[in-house]
């Protein structure tokens, strides 16, 4: 009301010292804490006995051998266990984790179907035979096919885990339908093989690049030789992926001195975009839908040998990129502690 006093904020204040819970809920609360890091090694380790599991980070999903677990969480306990834990009426409810098993087991990766070799084709009508590696036609589906035996089952276990331990299969996911798993690298890692005979494309591109003497500096002492161009996977499927396999979105890198946190004066966007994928019913990879300078009029290739060819004959409509390239300036210095600011 008009002409009351109000009391201040630090008049209404109660002045108390902070009060911490005992250590005996602190204990309780135990109950929901995350994974240890030692937990996790413990179910890695336990995995790999029983499963054969890869740990090696880039070696996880490398090959058509894939083998591996990911995705480890802890599961919150049910809240009536919870509740009687608190209260002192039942016992601690035991932790528990979950954790995806990704495996395509090789030793199966056979398909019994009429088959077509990519590479040489013998004389005859198509025979029903079993071999790796092999295409059916379209016309004459198989009968039998037996794709690669792969799984992605969500376990779940119970810690501390022992030689008794079980792991129980809370879902079992077509493989179509696995969560994305970075270490899934079969593509990412034939990309580079792939595209290697569009050097001679790239030599007058690489050329044009001008390295300033600080980003040469750094560079100094490395065994690795710039500028080079990179070829680089963006993790998104694109039109034309089926349930079979994934299809991603590749592009194009231009390098010019050593990483350094990635800094923008060391790599910038290159003139090539395309399709990637790797089959692993077929144990087969490909590149497509390759765009090079892109509005500058050329076709899209079917193939990095379909790119080369148009370059070797003179037909493809070559492109520039802006080729200079300096470490980036140093940030500029904070002033002294208690100078204003301008």
């Amino acid at each position: 009301m008009p002409g009351t006093s109000q009391p201040s904020a630090a008049q209404t204040c109660n002045a108390t010292h902070p009060t911490f819970l005992p250590v005996s809920i602190a204990e309780k609360n135990a109950v929901f804490d995350q994974l240890t890091v030692a937990e996790q090694l413990t179910i890695q380790a336990w995995m790999k006995e029983k499963e054969g599991i890869i740990t090696d980070a880039y070696a996880k999903c490398a090959d058509i051998s894939c083998n591996t677990i990911a995705k480890m969480v802890m599961v919150k306990p049910p809240k009536a266990e919870v509740m009687a834990w608190m209260a002192g009426t039942g016992p601690m409810p035991p932790r528990k984790a979950q954790f995806w098993h990704f495996k395509v087991r090789s030793s199966t990766h056979i398909l019994l179907v009429p088959f077509v070799m990519r590479q040489t084709c013998s004389a005859g009508p198509l025979a029903w035979q079993c071999r790796p590696s092999c295409a059916h036609t379209r016309s004459h589906p198989p009968p039998c096919a037996q794709a690669a035996d792969r799984k992605a089952d969500l376990l779940e276990v119970t810690l501390p885990l022992t030689a008794e331990s079980t792991a129980t299969v809370l879902r079992a996911e077509p493989w179509e339908h696995r969560p994305f798993l970075a270490w899934e690298s079969i593509a990412d890692d034939l990309q580079s093989p792939a595209l290697s005979i569009l050097e001679p494309v790239f030599a007058e591109i690489l050329a044009s690049v001008v390295i300033s003497p600080e980003l040469k500096a750094a560079a100094e002492g490395s065994d690795t030789v710039y500028p080079y161009v990179q070829f680089t996977g963006n993790g998104l499927s694109v039109p034309g992926s089926t349930p079979e396999m994934r299809k991603f979105l590749g592009t194009t890198m231009i390098i010019a001195g050593p990483e350094d946190g990635w800094t923008m004066g060391m790599f910038k966007a290159g003139p090539l975009t395309y399709v990637y994928y790797h089959d692993l019913d077929t144990d087969v990879f490909t590149v497509e839908d390759l765009v090079f300078c892109p509005g500058a009029g050329n076709p899209t290739f079917g193939s990095p040998q379909a790119l080369l060819d148009a370059f070797n004959a003179g037909t493809l409509i070559m492109c520039g990129i802006d080729g200079e390239f300096c470490k980036p300036p140093a940030p500029p210095p904070t002033p002294p502690a208690g100078l204003p600011r301008v």
